[in-house]
């Protein structure tokens, strides 16, 4: 059976040239299978592969993110442009509260539901199975992008206001933690991990068949009310402090919800921006929780 050209490279060296400001995020060897990519397609049926995710920062903190989808088929490349949207979270591979632990697969921060009026995706560009072909398609799919702009721009906007209004406590939060996480030495991260991967153990002993969800019975313990006050010293503070400018807000949570909400946008962003400087801080714990 003909196999597909080695596509990784060079999908991901043009985007990032071609395309003004975007750079990939690629998911840990361990989340390998995050990088599957399969879909039905009316006109050409199913098509399987890989994906690719860029992101670019936006003024208000959050990141435009597009993926290019690359899928094989009849010996023929499928190249897409796709996942155009908005989001908090850079490094959304397998999205944690400061802990492997407790996951969450809707890429918090992110948005789930947008009008089909405002969402964006190119037509399959179709390349043969060699590198110059490739390089063609490629080149049709920046064309594409290009002349689409006003439309994808308009489309990132929309989100953003969406997110803005839904979960207005993203941005000060991701803003808050710019300004101080230089403030942490590595041990202090490194506490603040240990910290809640022991509270992650209890919770799982003691609400281990409860979701962690937003929408769950009002009796439900949540993970972030179980880490309310339980956090390192510095987290709490935080904590107090962001729960506070959120209840000053123009639309002001009160005080449970504005506390809910700062524990849960820092527990996700403070392990989104760790990220940057330790790409696999979650995979080398220097601890192991008995």
């Amino acid at each position: 059976m003909i196999r597909c050209i080695s596509c990784r490279k060079d999908i991901i060296d043009f985007v990032q040239v071609r395309f003004e400001g975007f750079q990939v995020t690629l998911p840990l060897p361990g989340l390998k299978q995050d990088n599957y990519y399969i879909a039905f397609d009316p006109k050409y049926g199913e098509l399987k592969g890989s994906v690719y995710r860029f992101v670019k920062e936006r003024p208000e903190g959050s990141f435009c993110r597009l993926e290019v989808r690359r899928a094989f088929a009849q010996e023929k490349i499928y190249l897409q442009l796709g996942g155009i949207l908005v989001s908090y979270l850079k490094y959304d591979w397998g999205a944690a509260q400061c802990t492997g632990k407790v996951l969450n697969n809707i890429r918090y921060g992110q948005l789930a539901q947008l009008s089909p009026k405002f969402q964006v995706e190119s037509p399959w560009f179709l390349a043969d199975n060699n590198p110059d072909s490739l390089r063609g398609a490629l080149e049709q799919l920046e064309e594409w992008y290009r002349e689409h702009l006003g439309e994808i721009q308009q489309s990132w906007d929309k989100q953003q206001g969406f997110l803005d209004r839904e979960c207005r406590e993203l941005r000060p939060v991701r803003r808050f933690l710019g300004e101080h996480m230089g403030e942490l030495s590595q041990e202090d991260v490194w506490e603040v991990y240990r910290c809640v991967d022991q509270l992650a153990e209890e919770y799982k002993a003691k609400y281990g068949g409860q979701k962690h969800v937003f929408s769950a019975p009002s009796q439900t313990v949540f993970f972030h009310d179980f880490c309310y006050g339980t956090l390192p010293p510095v987290l709490n503070a935080w904590i107090e402090e962001l729960a506070a400018a959120l209840q000053r807000g123009k639309k002001g949570y009160d005080e449970t919800y504005a506390r809910k909400f700062a524990v849960t946008a820092l527990l996700y962003l403070f392990n989104d921006m760790q990220r940057e400087r330790w790409p696999n801080i979650l995979e080398e714990r220097p601890w192991t929780v008995d």
